[in-house]
């Protein structure tokens, strides 16, 4: 093996576009060389997120996970379960945006064959409520793709369902509801009971997913499922294709963020607008922030009630 490829691996997670773009081509065609250093480096970052957080604004070991998805690498899959099951802020820390983007695809596309890692993820009270929903989605994704039975992805909505939720924890409300929101983007209609069940126990956000009656109605039992391409995107097969429009790697694209010559002409030829009138100019007054109200926090409104109960509901 060349003594350069693993370096590979860390010019992946380089702050620098240049370097990781030319390190994600490279690696793709090196998954037996590269396998192992990637699956360490993952474990690693499981085992102590803080060392491998960015703190120049870099992705970090995101990248990654897009390669292994591209590579079907199920030994990746336990260990991004573990870095979702992180607790606190640690795992948005270390994967950011990507928990809600396209954790769920590269779950789908690391999967080992049973749902155990994924159910562990689901269940941790620990975890952040979106890193469970990047778990509810890997299952219907698997299912949409045909390599889980939908009964199987039933029984397991159901079980996480059975979990014992606190309508007075915001997070756990939160990952409720976005349990619902899987199970209505999956028109699980066989479910249509158990969605009822998490409304009267006051676990569901209607503001998200909508008030009872509109969800239970999109839940009518024999509801078609036609899956959106966007809710259920397909696997990653090359993971450079897959990242290359983010904002990371705008500084790469020629012409990124300048006019070009016939849009300079037409904005010299604009009318140029009148002088402002200044004599009635005031100075501004400064931008409040409205605080953040928790579910559990007493309603601004001085009801005494508590917001979720009030004007939250």
């Amino acid at each position: 093996m060349d003594s350069a490829t693993p370096q590979l691996i860390d010019d992946i997670c380089s702050p620098d576009p240049r370097r990781v773009s030319l390190a994600l081509q490279a690696a793709a065609p090196l998954r037996e060389a590269l396998a192992p250093t990637l699956l360490a480096r993952l474990a690693e970052a499981a085992a102590r997120p803080a060392d491998f957080v960015s703190s120049d604004g870099g992705p970090g070991i995101v990248f990654l996970h897009y390669l292994a998805a591209a590579w079907r690498e199920t030994g990746a899959h336990p260990l991004l379960c573990a870095q979702l099951r992180l607790p606190g802020e640690q795992s948005y820390n270390l994967l950011g945006d990507f928990t809600t983007a396209d954790a769920r695809v590269v779950l789908a596309d690391t999967w080992p064959g049973d749902l155990r890692a994924i159910e562990s993820l689901a269940l941790d009270e620990r975890a952040d409520p979106y890193s469970r929903g990047a778990a509810f989605n890997a299952a219907t994704l698997l299912t949409v793709r045909g390599v889980l039975p939908r009964a199987d992805t039933l029984a397991f909505f159901e079980r996480i369902a059975a979990a014992p939720f606190d309508a007075d924890n915001e997070n756990d409300v939160t990952a409720a509801t976005g349990l619902v929101s899987s199970v209505v983007d999956f028109r699980a209609w066989e479910l249509r009971g158990t969605v009822a069940t998490l409304f009267q126990r006051d676990l569901v956000d209607g503001g998200w997913v909508g008030q009872e009656e509109e969800v239970l109605a999109e839940l009518e039992p024999g509801t078609s499922f036609e899956p959106d391409a966007e809710l259920f995107p397909p696997p990653i097969t090359d993971a450079w294709a897959t990242v290359r429009h983010w904002a990371f790697f705008d500084e790469l694209k020629p012409g990124r963020g300048k006019l070009s010559a016939r849009q300079l002409r037409r904005e010299a030829a604009r009318p140029k607008p009148a002088p402002a009138d200044t004599a009635s100019w005031r100075e501004p007054r400064p931008y409040l922030a409205r605080p953040k109200v928790g579910r559990n926090d007493p309603c601004p409104c001085g009801s005494g009630k508590k917001y979720k109960k009030c004007h939250g509901a």
